[in-house]
């Protein structure tokens, strides 16, 4: 990415460089020139003076008088001369005022720009490193698309690894208006957004994997394999080891059960990872909701997507197309306010409730509606974003505009 400024060009990786201007230091025949000067100057100066003054003693101490007020006079008219000048001539100013203010962006830049590849890599390390399992649920959750049936994209990045790359190949407009600059800046902060949420769902859906392939065991109760569907009555019944309702709650980082006998392990433990895999997807939509509220952040400190104003917008730098801020922030805004409610003392509820009942009968079908309840809310919310991408279709936004690929990662 090139960066103009002060009538040159230079590339984004040489602007940011810190040994930039290494070469414009003072040549070292300077450094010469200096050091003769001053063995030169004691013979010529100083000591030439002493013997003068030696030999003319009564002459000289009127002529000194005369000749030190004359140089504090000129010392004088020249320091005001400087200081007029420097008032009345305003590009002085000014570019030191400009190079301040490119020196501010310089920095704001290379951490964007540092930021930005780091997350682009982990991006593509996150997806390279996925299997078919993963791959397919996040093309059907997280990238834009109207109904099921619909031909999945083979390489969901492509669309925003081509953004990422045209980004680094526009000169930052340091000679613009300050809407331009800060327009400039805000798709760099959304194209951070998207390459980190794009990671953040890639390892939810990978943890939720391991959790069905029975290679995550993240509670305290035994391993079984076969994880990928609730065992029957009949299976659990042959199961000797067991899990009492403390247990239970323990795992799930919750204490206060009554005395209870204890059921099949195994059952209990599918319990378990049903409900936190319920927990890890409503903290990975809030996670989702953070990185974003990042970009719309000047918006509105407390909730950022409903401040935005409709009609917010910034132009893309590379292609002079706007992105359209408020229309996402509406969309998004949909979204948090259906699933995002104050959920968290239904869990405790329910979670107390089930160590309460504590048989094997009432525990299995608490899975069993668990796993259902789970899948329904990750269509439900997979149903919304496809609401919400209809209206922007009507708003003029395209299918495989960055707007859509945003309102999928949420």
């Amino acid at each position: 990415m090139a960066v103009q400024g002060k009538g040159a060009v230079r590339t984004w990786l040489d602007w940011l460089s810190p040994e930039q201007g290494a070469g414009d230091a003072i040549h070292p025949s300077g450094k010469q020139n200096i050091e003769n000067t001053n063995q030169t100057a004691p013979e010529e100066g100083v000591f030439v003076l002493r013997k003068f003054i030696g030999k003319q003693v009564g002459v000289t101490k009127p002529l000194l008088v005369v000749f030190s007020l004359l140089l504090l006079s000129a010392v004088l008219f020249r320091v005001s001369s400087r200081r007029s000048n420097m008032n009345l001539s305003s590009p002085g100013i000014s570019s030191h005022i400009e190079w301040a203010s490119l020196s501010l962006y310089d920095h704001i830049i290379q951490k964007y720009l540092d930021e930005l590849n780091d997350a682009e890599d982990e991006m593509n390390m996150a997806w390279l490193s996925s299997g078919k399992s993963v791959r397919e649920d996040f093309r059907k959750h997280f990238t834009p698309s109207l109904n099921d049936g619909q031909a999945p994209t083979e390489d969901p990045l492509a669309t925003i690894n081509d953004h990422v790359a045209k980004m680094r190949e526009c000169e930052f407009p340091f000679d613009s208006s300050a809407k331009v600059r800060s327009d400039f800046l805000k798709h760099l902060q959304l194209l951070l957004s998207i390459c980190r949420t794009v990671t953040l769902r890639l390892e939810e859906l990978k943890w939720s994997a391991s959790l069905k392939e029975g290679t995550a065991g993240p509670l305290g109760l035994p391993v079984y394999e076969g994880r990928d569907r609730i065992p029957d009555r009949e299976e659990t019944s042959s199961i000797s080891k067991s899990a009492e309702a403390d247990e239970f709650l323990d795992a799930l980082g919750m204490v206060g059960s009554e005395p209870s006998q204890p059921i099949d392990a195994k059952v209990a433990d599918k319990l378990s990872q049903l409900i936190l895999v319920e927990e890890k997807r409503n903290i990975c939509n809030l996670e989702a909701r953070y990185y974003f509220e990042r970009f719309l952040q000047h918006f509105g400190e407390d909730d950022a997507f409903t401040a935005t104003p409709s009609t917010a917008k910034h132009q893309i730098p590379y292609n002079g197309k706007p992105f359209r801020t408020g229309a996402l922030a509406q969309a998004a805004a949909q979204i948090f306010r259906e699933y995002e409610g104050n959920t968290n003392y239904r869990r405790i509820r329910k979670i107390h409730q089930i160590a309460d009942n504590w048989t094997r009968g009432p525990v299995l079908g608490a899975a069993k509606q668990q796993e259902r309840a789970n899948e329904h809310k990750f269509e439900r919310r997979l149903h919304t974003k496809r609401d919400q991408m209809r209206m922007l279709l009507k708003k003029g936004i395209e299918y495989d505009d960055l707007e859509m690929i945003a309102l999928f990662l949420l």
